[in-house]
């Protein structure tokens, strides 16, 4: 692909070779997305709490305490995240369901084959994190808001809101990875050349 205008055409482009948005263009679009949204949870939890803990434990302040909280968090989360974006990825590709992309991978690589983006996937994520955050922040203040009139419907024994803030960060962890999947289908099509 000579860049994104001509990936996204190939993407939509129908079996009648007319450009539009048909149910099956949108599959193509789409696909991976239920691996990814699954996942994204677990991994965008360990994100949050990940951060969460740093961001109190740390004697920094200001963007360079975000910044080093952030790498940390990502760092963590991506134990996770880097096979669930080898499974995705084979999948989209090659159009095998999840258990026969594990086996694969595994079968081929052994463990080491889930995680040999594990240092470029760091480097990768920052769209994504411009979401997470912009979605986390907003449903972190909503909850500060509930809990100053009292409305917390549980201990605090995390400081902060702990586990609270950790399940926001997994919501806007997981509406990130929906919002972004499209992109990122692009994304491995032009890297893969298909």
């Amino acid at each position: 692909y000579s860049g994104l205008g001509s990936s996204l055409r190939a993407l939509l482009t129908t079996r009648a070779n007319k450009v539009g948005v048909t149910p099956a263009t949108l599959r193509r679009l789409y696909s991976g997305v239920g691996v990814a949204s699954f996942w994204s949870f677990p991994s965008s939890f360990l994100y949050f709490y990940t951060y969460t803990a740093f961001k109190g434990a740390l004697p920094l302040s200001g963007p360079l305490l975000h910044s080093v909280s952030a790498a940390s968090g990502n760092a963590v989360s991506s134990i996770i995240f880097v096979p669930k974006e080898m499974i995705k990825q084979r999948s989209q590709m090659t159009g095998m369901k999840v258990g026969e992309c594990i086996s694969t991978i595994f079968r081929d690589k052994g463990l080491k084959g889930f995680y040999v983006s594990y240092v470029p996937t760091l480097f990768r994520n920052v769209p994504s994190a411009v979401l997470r955050f912009t979605i986390y922040e907003s449903l972190r203040s909503n909850i500060e808001a509930v809990k100053s009139i009292g409305v917390d419907g549980g201990d605090d024994r995390g400081g902060s809101g702990g586990v609270m803030f950790a399940v926001a960060g997994g919501v806007a962890g997981s509406a990130a990875s929906l919002l972004t999947t499209p992109l990122d289908v692009l994304k491995t099509r032009m890297n893969t050349g298909d």
